[in-house]
C-alpha cells in the first residue's frame, strides 16, 4: 500500500478543497489526518470568524502570538 507521501500535495489540496468547502466537520477530520493536510484544511475551518467586542482584545492577543493564526 503506498504511503500518503506518494500522493502529490496538489492532489491532496484539491481533495481537501472539495470536501472542506461544504462540510466543516470533514475539514476538521482532514486537518487531523496528516500534518501536511492541516494548513489547507484550516483555511476551510477558519475562513470566517465571529468576534464579539467583549472578547476582541483577548482574541487579538492570542492571534498575535500564534504563528498558525497569523498565516491566515
Amino acid at each position: 500500500m503506498p504511503s500518503i507521501t506518494a500522493v502529490p500535495q496538489e492532489l491532496v489540496d484539491h481533495i481537501i478543497d472539495d470536501a472542506g468547502v461544504q462540510d466543516k466537520r470533514a475539514a476538521a477530520n482532514l486537518a487531523l489526518t496528516c500534518n501536511s493536510w492541516t494548513p489547507r484544511s484550516s483555511k476551510h475551518l477558519f475562513n470566517a470568524v465571529n468576534i464579539f467586542t467583549s472578547h476582541l482584545a483577548e482574541f487579538l492577543a492570542q492571534a498575535a502570538g500564534s504563528s498558525r493564526l497569523a498565516s491566515h
